[in-house]
């Protein structure tokens, strides 16, 4: 199982977010002063091709203005048949370096280390995550 969603109900700015890997379910905080539910969607088919195509992406689950913001972001790594993923930041320091949000989706391909907490769900998982996401952006 893989999955991500946005709540916004009773909310301008921002929204309550939740990502299922597996049988793991994290929740997290999404800012949305500088991009809007649809924007984080498109990042995230953009991050699925990069994972199926060459094999590396980051899931940005929260974002603002590149060095005034720290990003929150799932980097993934395609193993074989299935995924692994973590959560990590980005501090604003880092996020200086980048022009666009959307940088981030490929900054830093150098792999989880030993002491981060992974997760992993099957590719298959992954590839049905974006027929939904293509599916809602149709609608």
């Amino acid at each position: 199982m893989f999955d991500l969603r946005l709540d916004r109900r009773l909310r301008d700015r921002d929204a309550e977010g939740e990502i299922a890997i597996g049988d793991t379910r994290k929740t997290f905080h999404v800012d949305l002063s500088l991009w809007d539910v649809e924007d984080y969607r498109a990042s995230w088919r953009r991050s699925i091709a990069l994972v199926l195509n060459d094999g590396f992406a980051r899931f940005l689950v929260s974002v603002g203005e590149p060095g005034q913001a720290m990003f929150d972001t799932w980097p993934c790594w395609r193993r074989g048949d299935e995924v692994l993923l973590i959560n990590a930041i980005l501090l604003s320091s880092i996020t200086g370096d980048f022009a666009r949000p959307q940088d981030a989706e490929v900054f830093d391909n150098e792999g989880p280390g030993p002491a981060t907490t992974q997760y992993a769900c099957a590719l298959a998982d992954l590839v049905d995550f974006e027929r939904r996401l293509t599916g809602a952006a149709r609608q």
